[in-house]
């Protein structure tokens, strides 16, 4: 691998990971307006009832737990978080911790019958060696039991992007000794929760937190390094390799133990993994190599080394990135959501299409040659304007009945998420809730549009032809009219302020037969 190229793939997966694209007002090079764009009345479509398929609602303790004395608290008391601190009392995010019945009763009002939350490993175990926190573990109890009385199953993940502060020191997930750490910390919840989980998730998007911390720096625990995503032997190994290899043991002893406690007469377990999956799309045929690179890298490493230590594969999808030269690129073409990602559902029908073929017709490494089902475990959009979400959240859930009626086994369907919070290195300036909090009072709640859609959605057990209609409307009237994105034009920080972008005229509802991709004149597929 060439200099040249090792330094493009870092910045591709620096700006990829971190959906890092950026523009300033731009218009369609397509020139279609809003009355060109006709509203949808195709028909409407139905899931069945909960037992049959799910919807759920997702949340994490990084974004949303007050009294959290984290490591994303440091980084961002350090300067690396956009919009933090010009919010007001930041580090409350959701008080979540401290009043969890808020989110709690928000999703239990729409009806939904998962709700998936996480247990922050630092939280529980303060300090290097030290037992589990008796009062923290205790509250996280009370929690899960708040959610089970509003009769909504628990998902509950182990590692959501959150490493202790020790474990930090140590030098994070390169380090045996923090395998093995979170190979303790997880026999204890499973142990503790084995009554009250139903759906175990032990790591949420590990290739991204690997190459956002290990690789590109950008991330709590690491420091940017064009080496770390280099293949080399033994000692040389990058750091990426060393974190999806310490995550690897982690998932499979897990895996194995909460299977193992099944034997004493406890419920019986269902494990999983929730992969982040973009549709990644070259720019040129010159970047197709990088794409192909990042794909590999992004949707299917950790997915490889794992699929015989799962229940169910859980998936992420967000949109798509378009990459040209060292990074992603904006096309003005495409619509984004705030965070940089381009809107694209027929990327979701790709994307969940490959990972069915890989692992349950071809069995890729699988030694069981049964149908592993498939859960989206987190699906949504970063849009304050709730102009896009509507629309958003239809066209996605029409690509998961598109698949069904293919014979692919998805169970259920999660939405990200309940109200805005902060997000990662980008603050708060993106909101990707169900519904508005206000954090100049007192983190008020206000319930978007798109809460009452999704509640509807969830009681009817599908969608009908008036929501798909009133959804597209709502984009084609808004069409060359402003909305809030963050992204800086750097391709891989957010601005500290949301900045106006016109929305675009481009058709974007799913139709398989319509992808992003053109084999003449692109963007190009990399496989």
């Amino acid at each position: 691998m060439n200099k040249a190229f090792k330094i493009s793939l870092f910045t591709l997966l620096a700006g990829t990971l971190s959906l890092a694209v950026g523009c300033r007002h731009g218009t369609s090079k397509s020139g279609v307006s809003g009355s060109n764009l006709a509203a949808a009345d195709a028909g409407g479509f139905s899931f069945g009832d909960q037992s049959q398929f799910f919807f759920g609602l997702a949340t994490a303790p990084a974004h949303v737990e007050d009294q959290l004395n984290d490591t994303w608290l440091d980084f961002a008391r350090s300067g690396r978080v956009a919009a933090w601190a010009n919010q007001r009392e930041p580090e409350r995010r959701l008080d979540f911790w401290s009043n969890p019945d808020e989110e709690i009763n928000l999703a239990a009002e729409t009806g939904v019958t998962v709700f998936r939350l996480g247990v922050d490993w630092g939280r529980l175990v303060p300090q290097a060696g030290a037992p589990i926190d008796a009062a923290a573990l205790k509250h996280y109890h009370e929690i899960v039991d708040k959610v089970r009385a509003k009769k909504m199953r628990v998902m509950m993940t182990l590692f959501h992007h959150s490493l202790p502060k020790w474990a930090l020191d140590m030098g994070g997930w390169t380090k045996p000794e923090v395998r093995d750490a979170f190979i303790s910390f997880g026999k204890s919840m499973a142990d503790s929760f084995a009554d009250d989980v139903d759906y175990w998730v032990i790591f949420n998007e590990p290739a991204v937190f690997a190459l956002l911390s290990n690789v590109a720096g950008i991330w709590p625990g690491g420091k940017p390094s064009t080496m770390a995503i280099l293949p080399l032997p033994g000692a040389l190994k990058g750091a990426y390799f060393k974190v999806v290899d310490n995550m690897t043991a982690s998932h499979r002893a897990l895996y194995d133990y909460i299977h193992a406690q099944a034997g004493t007469g406890r419920r019986s377990p269902v494990v999983g993994i929730a992969q982040n999956v973009g549709h990644q799309l070259a720019a040129s045929r010159l970047d197709i190599p990088s794409v192909s690179f990042a794909r590999q890298a992004v949707n299917y490493n950790f997915l490889d080394a794992v699929i015989n230590q799962l229940d169910f594969i859980g998936l992420n999808y967000y949109g798509a990135e378009l990459v040209k030269g060292k990074g992603t690129v904006v096309d003005p073409a495409y619509e984004y959501s705030e965070s940089g990602r381009i809107v694209d559902p027929q990327g979701m029908y790709q994307t969940f299409k490959q990972v069915h073929e890989r692992y349950n017709v071809k069995f890729v490494n699988r030694k069981a040659k049964t149908q592993l089902p498939l859960i989206v475990t987190e699906n949504g959009i970063s849009d304050g304007s709730d102009i896009l979400r509507p629309a958003y959240l239809i066209e996605h859930l029409r690509v998961v009945r598109a698949l069904l009626d293919e014979g692919i086994p998805i169970k259920g369907y999660v939405f990200w998420t309940i109200s805005d919070n902060w997000e990662w290195a980008d603050g708060y300036c993106p909101k990707f809730g169900l519904v508005a909090v206000d954090r100049t009072q007192n983190l008020m709640r206000t319930k978007r549009p798109s809460y009452g859609l999704f509640k509807a959605i969830v009681e009817q057990g599908g969608v009908s032809a008036k929501q798909m209609s009133e959804a597209w409307q709502l984009v084609t009237e808004h069409v060359g009219k402003p909305r809030p994105f963050c992204r800086n034009a750097d391709g891989i920080t957010s601005e500290q302020e949301p900045y106006d972008r016109l929305i675009v005229g481009r058709d974007w509802r799913f139709n398989k037969d319509r992808p992003m991709s053109n084999a003449e004149t692109g963007p190009f597929e990399a496989w």
